[in-house]
C-alpha cells in the first residue's frame, strides 16, 4: 500500500509537471503571435510575461542575450519557450523562438529574423 501511494504521487507529480509545460508552451504560441514589429521592450514583457515557474526554475523568456552593434546600439535577443522537445524530437534551438530588440524595441520575430541579424551585424553567437 505505501509503494502504491508514493507511486501514485509520484505519477500525479509528474503528469502535473507536463501539463503545465505544455500550458506555457500554448499560452507562449499564442502569445508571440501578439507581438508586433516596433512594439517596445515593455510591451512584449507585458503580454509574453516575465513569470518564473517553478519546475526547473524556468522562467518567460527562457534565456536572453545582448550584443552592442554599429558601436552605439544594443541589440537583445529574448528566447521564448514555443515548442516541446518529449514528442517533437526537436534540437534545444528549435524549441525556442527568439525576439530580437535594438535598443528596446522589436526589430525581428523568429529564427530568419535571428539569422538575417546574424549576418547583417556580424555577430558571433555559438549555438
Amino acid at each position: 500500500m505505501k509503494k502504491f501511494l508514493i507511486l501514485t504521487s509520484l505519477s500525479i507529480l509528474l503528469i502535473s509537471c507536463g501539463i503545465r509545460t505544455g500550458q506555457v508552451v500554448t499560452e507562449n504560441r499564442l502569445n508571440i503571435q501578439k507581438i508586433q514589429l516596433g512594439m517596445t521592450l515593455e510591451e512584449v514583457n507585458h503580454i509574453m510575461g516575465t513569470e518564473t515557474f517553478s519546475y526547473n526554475d524556468y522562467t518567460n523568456p527562457d534565456h536572453k542575450e545582448q550584443f552592442y552593434i554599429k558601436d552605439k546600439d544594443i541589440m537583445k535577443i529574448y528566447y521564448y519557450w514555443t515548442k516541446r522537445n518529449a514528442s517533437e524530437k526537436l534540437s534545444e534551438n528549435e524549441k525556442y523562438t527568439p525576439i530580437l530588440f535594438v535598443n528596446g524595441i522589436v526589430g525581428g520575430i523568429g529564427w530568419r529574423s535571428f539569422e538575417d541579424a546574424v549576418k547583417k551585424y556580424q555577430l558571433s553567437i555559438t549555438y
